[in-house]
């Protein structure tokens, strides 16, 4: 308890409040949309109210939330920030001259990748 006390004395965050703090959050650039689609999903419990028999399983409907995966990545290339950080080939590393000893540091570095380019998916 001493160091949540220690802590909360020592933060300074820019806002006052907690409506303060959801208006900052609504000011964010809103990026890709979220989409919402309800879908009725069949569950592995039977229905006993719809049928007595139980052969009739339970049935939900769920909100599916998504965003528009294309929409991601193109908004993800697009952005300056990023601009130099974004790889879109393998590379090789290696710590020695000879090439023998492999630096395996980021996913564009790995093996895999370079399998996956020569893959026939």
């Amino acid at each position: 308890m001493l160091l949540l006390i220690q802590i909360s004395e020592r933060a300074q965050p820019s806002f006052h409040d907690k409506k303060r703090f959801l208006d900052y959050i609504d000011d964010l650039p809103e990026g890709v949309k979220w989409e919402c689609e309800e879908l009725e999903i069949t569950g592995d419990e039977p229905d006993l109210e719809a049928d007595i028999s139980g052969h009739t399983m339970r049935k939900e409907m769920l909100e599916f939330w998504y965003r528009d995966p294309v929409q991601c990545v193109r908004e993800l290339i697009g952005k300056p920030a990023f601009d130099g950080y974004l790889k879109y080939a393998p590379e090789q590393h290696f710590a020695d001259d000879a090439g023998e000893v492999e630096v395996i540091n980021e996913m564009w570095t790995a093996s895999w990748w370079w399998k996956i380019q020569v893959s026939n998916w």
